[in-house]
């Protein structure tokens, strides 16, 4: 059984795969503490034959999580690159650029042809434009819905959002809801006028959205998007095929 895992700012997500087929893709919630006691319960480690993984945790964390994993089999982590997969990344420095969206990228490129421009709705909200080539021309990043409420609560007084409300009104009429209906209103039509900007000049772009937070752009129902929930494991999949 190979294993894939992607670890997140605040989640974990892994696939096995068996014989080639996909199993069921899950994740945990970990918000940056007991990563490791999380992994060791949830990922089916012992079934494994070999386990790869990108992650955005740090050097760290990946040494810590290498010696756990490798306790059981050896494992791989995978980093940015300058120039593989076919992929031309825009980025001086390769290792400031997250190992997620540059699997994101490998994956856009194997399976969606066209320009593409990928989105990730999750902790920050990343956008990166990618050519048909390959060549990746940059990207942004972005506060998510989470973290911009979590960001206003923990810098103002007598703000505080215990939970996200359902309702997400043009207006509110109380502070919770109007925490997050404003920041789920300022990513999402952010986010629509930095997709109309770019597709000015790449007028036939394909938009690819991935990420946890895709519930929450509200006006992604105005544009043709092409939803790919497992775009980063898919990416590691095709880096981790390359090994072999």
């Amino acid at each position: 059984m190979k294993l894939l895992i992607d670890f997140g700012n605040t989640r974990c997500k892994w696939v096995s795969i068996v014989e080639n087929e996909w199993q069921s893709v899950n994740s945990f919630v970990h918000h940056g503490q007991n990563i490791c006691e999380m992994v060791r319960e949830h990922l089916p480690l012992k079934q494994a034959d070999e386990i790869h993984v990108v992650s955005v945790l740090g050097d760290e964390f990946e040494a810590d999580c290498q010696q756990l994993l490798e306790q059981t089999v050896p494992c791989h982590f995978y980093h940015s690159q300058p120039h593989a997969h076919s992929i031309r990344l825009a980025y001086a420095k390769p290792a400031s650029y997250g190992a997620d969206r540059f699997a994101a990228l490998v994956a856009a490129h194997q399976h969606i042809s066209g320009d593409k421009i990928i989105v990730d709705c999750g902790t920050a909200l990343t956008v990166d434009v990618l050519k048909q080539s390959g060549k990746h021309l940059g990207g942004l990043i972005a506060p998510g819905v989470n973290m911009m409420c979590d960001s206003l609560c923990q810098q103002t007084v007598n703000l505080a959002l215990d939970e996200n409300p359902t309702e997400v009104g043009l207006l509110a009429d109380n502070t919770e809801e109007a925490i997050y209906s404003g920041s789920v209103r300022i990513a999402s039509y952010g986010l629509l006028g930095i997709i109309q900007q770019l597709r000015a000049n790449l007028d036939q772009a394909k938009i690819i959205l991935t990420g946890g937070g895709v519930d929450k752009m509200l006006v992604m129902d105005s544009i043709d998007i092409n939803h790919k929930p497992n775009l980063v494991l898919e990416g590691l999949e095709i880096m981790a095929s390359s090994r072999t």
